[in-house]
């Protein structure tokens, strides 16, 4: 099977925000991603949110005062059930996003922040 991706992805935790665009609330949604490439990320959810929706994202970075601006497409949403005890269990969303618009120097930030990564994933193994 051949590989599509353009960019590679690092599993990783970064803070976002995100508002969902054309949406009449117009709120501001906190939350993180689950890993990040240069072509988009995968975040988890606070709410569901329809595939092919435009999203404002807003990542933040690790040690990097200026957060990368950009513009994103639902790509693909997934819901997963997960056990917290024996007694509980919760839900989880995810959604796949593309970017859409983003600067390309923004773009190079995110490439970079993953490749340090990986460097320093290697380093400790």
């Amino acid at each position: 099977m051949e590989e599509k991706r353009k960019y590679v992805r690092l599993d990783t935790r970064l803070k976002i925000t995100y508002t969902i665009l054309k949406d009449r609330k117009n709120s501001s949604l906190s939350t993180e991603t689950k890993d990040i490439s240069g072509g988009g990320i995968r975040l988890f959810l606070a709410e569901p949110v329809p595939v092919q929706s435009l999203l404002k994202l807003t990542i933040h970075l690790p040690e990097d005062p200026q957060p990368i601006v950009a513009i994103g497409r639902v790509v693909w949403t997934e819901e997963f059930s997960i056990l917290h005890s024996q007694q509980t269990e919760g839900k989880v969303l995810e959604a796949g996003i593309e970017f859409v618009e983003i600067e390309p120097k923004e773009r190079d930030r995110i490439i970079k922040y993953v490749i340090l990564g990986y460097a320093a994933v290697r380093k400790e193994s």
